[in-house]
């Protein structure tokens, strides 16, 4: 069958309902944190692409239908792809929601919880899971697992899933699959994406068509930036409490790039963010890695480095997020390859985490980990587990606990502080 799609000959539905019947619902934040953009997927086109939503879930009294879909064919597949914008909300409320439209049918309600407005804070910590390196098969079981009750529970405010979404590599009717596994998660909590080299099939098509971040489709959904609350004090020197950046690390050649463009739209991006207390920057590969041998590894990190760690650095970002490589880990303070403190309260270097562990049919990096001699390396890397990351943000302090997905054991914790 994938050999009949590849060539054209065979059709790859990405739906299992009825025709117009809406599924693989997922959310995603915008730049306006009154606002929440909605994704979800039928099989034939519909008239229109409307979402509704309340605060009660038996009466939606706001309705967006202006909202569009897109599609692609590549490989035999077929399905349309549906974005909507909610708006006006208000911060720290419950929203009650149902997409779809009325010549097919709407989804059943789904569920989510805005931001308070001074996110990040000591009153109200910013809960973000970090995955990397996620697969639409079973490997990939326990993480969705452990995510889905701690979304379920109300304990995660945010996902950031920073490249190698699904593993579908081409097989389109893959991607579906993942989307509907990560729907309990993705529909109730934003999911935040950067694509990987795993998504660059017919120039990164299916990531383009399927999401929609912050930057509107500017850059393709590739990379963005948005932040999250505002200070408890009115008095406070800052005027954010985090600000999130996502990189684009990819190319159409699977190698490690960053564009002219994207490079210069991060200076602008990365000077904006100096009103904010916490700056968190993520991409898919690393400019950072103990384990080398992967896949453009450690050149690609060279390349990496030059385009934009001068950037970070000078920036103050307190923390970058990579993927790529699948295992665990976590840097000093280290800017130009050498270490700068063993310690993390006020770090004067960004911090690097590796995180591709969350699970994909490749599995795990084996043993030896730590096949650095680097001095910025602590000795915890953690290959052949599958694992996912919470961290969490108050006023002055950013905590990160590593999970085992198997049981939800923690692996690894550490604490950036800031003494002001």
């Amino acid at each position: 069958d994938n050999l009949c799609a590849i060539a054209g000959i065979c059709k790859v539905d990405c739906c299992t309902g009825l025709p117009k019947e809406p599924e693989q619902v997922h959310i995603a934040l915008t730049r306006d944190a009154s606002e929440m953009n909605v994704m979800w997927t039928t099989l034939e086109d519909t008239t229109t692409h409307t979402v509704k939503w309340g605060t009660d879930s038996g009466n939606f009294n706001q309705t967006s239908s202006n909202g569009t879909s897109s599609t692609y064919t590549h490989f035999g597949w077929v399905g349309h792809l549906h974005r909507a914008k909610i708006t006006g909300l208000q911060p720290g409320q419950q929203y009650f929601y149902s997409v779809g439209s009325d010549d097919g049918s709407f989804s059943k309600v789904f569920t989510f919880n805005t931001l308070h407005e001074d996110a990040g804070s000591d009153a109200h910590p910013l809960r973000v899971a970090s995955i990397g390196d996620m697969g639409y098969g079973p490997l990939s079981d326990d993480s969705v697992a452990q995510l889905t009750k701690l979304v379920e529970a109300g304990e995660i405010d945010v996902v950031v899933h920073n490249g190698d979404i699904s593993y579908a590599d081409g097989e389109m009717g893959h991607w579906d699959v993942f989307m509907r596994k990560v729907e309990p998660i993705a529909s109730r909590v934003p999911y935040q994406v950067t694509p990987g080299n795993h998504e660059f099939w017919f120039n990164f098509s299916a990531y383009n068509h399927r999401f929609v971040m912050p930057d509107e489709g500017s850059h393709d959904n590739h990379f963005y930036g948005f932040s999250v609350g505002n200070p408890e004090s009115a008095n406070d020197n800052y005027t954010e409490n985090v600000h999130f950046v996502a990189m684009d690390t990819e190319s159409s050649i699977d190698l490690a790039y960053m564009s002219k463009e994207q490079i210069q739209w991060h200076e602008g991006e990365l000077a904006a963010a100096q009103q904010a207390r916490w700056i968190v920057a993520y991409g898919h590969r690393p400019l950072y890695c103990s384990n080398h041998g992967g896949q453009d590894i450690p050149k690609g990190n060279a390349v990496l480095r030059e385009a934009i760690e001068k950037q970070l650095q000078q920036a103050n970002v307190d923390l970058v997020i990579q993927a790529h490589v699948h295992d665990y880990e976590r840097s000093y303070p280290v800017y130009n390859e050498q270490l700068v403190s063993t310690s993390y309260n006020d770090a004067q270097s960004p911090v690097y985490v590796v995180n591709g562990a969350a699970g994909n049919r490749e599995g795990n990096d084996n043993p030896p980990g730590n096949s650095s001699s680097q001095d910025y390396w602590p000795a915890i890397n953690h290959t052949n587990v599958t694992s996912y990351g919470i961290f969490t943000v108050t006023t002055n302090t950013l905590t990160w606990r590593q999970y085992v997905a198997a049981d939800g054991s923690v692996l690894d914790e550490f604490n950036l502080t800031k003494s002001a």
